[in-house]
């Protein structure tokens, strides 16, 4: 007997393509309160020679460009996919569980040394913030926080427990209750477990809730008993 846990496609589609040559394929905005800057960390798909240019907008939430980023000019080097630009913000509007609306998004793109765009991804949403450890303390954007968290599992539920109005709801009855922060329950990793995890987080990020994103459990790993699932397992993390 078989069982299908998440049958057919729920919710949009998208058929993606990108360039031969020279495409944008990944960005990861980071972002640093107690220095003021911003940067952007890009991968490169099958780059070429010759040197390039890779340029961010930052929008605020009506869509208005608030900020632009340029890098130097860049040569693509053999074997390397990876690349980071930025420079100082000093007077974004921080994000914080109180400052919610505080949400912006950038579009960056890729051109040549010419100044001819041949890539650009769609935006990426993020939120101006900075979190760290020290010790046993947390501190959000320079101030201690302290937490009061919640098991939330509804990323491994079906779609109709995990689109953006249940994830609003659900992050309004959690402050309702005292709670700041919740931790997701994917503790599994095999096919069909978990679904939908994107509007749980652009429902946290809304309505100020911090949420921390499951490390899959190392069972679905071989109990991590020999070196190739040790490898497989530190790629991932």
């Amino acid at each position: 007997k078989a069982t299908v846990k998440f049958k057919g496609i729920a919710g949009d589609l998208y058929l993606c393509s990108e360039p031969k040559a020279d495409a944008l394929q990944d960005l990861h905005v980071i972002t640093t309160v107690s220095d003021g800057k911003i940067s952007f960390k890009t991968k490169i798909g099958s780059p070429s020679a010759g040197e390039h240019v890779l340029s961010a907008k930052v929008l605020d939430r009506s869509g208005k460009e608030v900020k632009t980023f340029k890098s130097e000019k860049i040569s693509f080097a053999p074997g390397k996919s990876e690349y980071v630009f930025g420079g100082e913000w000093k007077d974004a509007l921080l994000w914080d569980t109180n400052t919610p609306q505080n949400m912006y998004s950038a579009v960056v793109s890729l051109e040549d040394a010419g100044g001819k765009k041949l890539d650009e991804l769609t935006p990426v949403k993020f939120g101006f913030r900075e979190f760290k450890i020290n010790g046993k303390d947390f501190y959000l954007n320079g101030k201690l926080i302290r937490f009061r968290s919640l098991w939330v599992n509804t990323i491994a539920e079906f779609a109709d427990k995990s689109d953006y109005a249940a994830g609003m709801n659900l992050c309004r009855r959690m402050k309702d209750y005292g709670f700041n922060f919740f931790i997701t329950g994917n503790y599994d990793f095999e096919p069909g477990d978990v679904s939908y995890m994107d509007s749980l987080f652009d429902a946290a990020d809304d309505s100020g809730m911090l949420a921390s994103f499951s490390l899959p459990h190392i069972k679905n790993f071989k109990w991590l008993n020999n070196e190739a699932a040790e490898k497989s397992y530190a790629e991932l993390a």
